[in-house]
């Protein structure tokens, strides 16, 4: 559907573009995850990386870990020092990473606040890594919390899928049968 494909695109001309925060927000099954599998599939293997993140009460330290693992680093003790080595890590790959956060919307306001800060976390490097948070409608609000003003000033791409208009139904229909 058109929002899906504009979304698609939107998506894919950032990923082009260099480190970025996004936003896409829909209703449940609306395409969110499909969405970020379609993505998945169409980035060029050997310059991005995706990474999908499902994790509804995740911290800081469980995320820090997990992308440590994700690139085949030992996490450390705590997530400072675990942060240092994958921003180390991070800078020599080639490939930009992309980092999909699906249920965002379940993620407590510090632990937003704290990806953000993992994302930035070297002086020498802007951003290190892109980050799309997707999630249920209720993300907006939570986002223009004010204590989230510097994640919310940040997030550039704002895309929210509302499905199959009527006038998209019967192609896809068609399309699917």
């Amino acid at each position: 559907y058109r929002d899906y494909v504009a979304a698609h695109q939107r998506i894919e001309a950032a990923v082009r573009s260099g480190p970025f925060y996004a936003v896409v927000t829909a209703a449940s099954g609306m395409g969110k995850t499909s969405l970020m599998r379609d993505l998945g599939s169409s980035l060029d293997r050997h310059r991005h990386r995706l990474v999908y993140v499902s994790a509804s009460h995740a911290s800081l330290l469980g995320l820090s870990r997990f992308f440590a693992q994700v690139c085949h680093l030992t996490p450390k003790r705590s997530s400072l020092e675990t942060s240092r080595v994958l921003a180390d890590a991070l800078k020599s790959q080639p490939m930009a990473q992309l980092v999909w956060i699906d249920e965002a919307d379940r993620l407590a306001k510090e632990t937003l606040a704290d990806i953000r800060i993992l994302a930035e976390c070297d002086l020498e490097v802007p951003q290190m890594f892109s980050i799309v948070f997707s999630g249920l409608p209720d993300l907006v609000p939570v986002l223009a919390s004010p204590a989230l003003f510097p994640l919310q000033r940040r997030i550039g791409l704002r895309l929210q899928l509302q499905g199959l208009g009527r006038d998209e139904l019967d192609p896809f229909l068609a399309h699917r049968f």
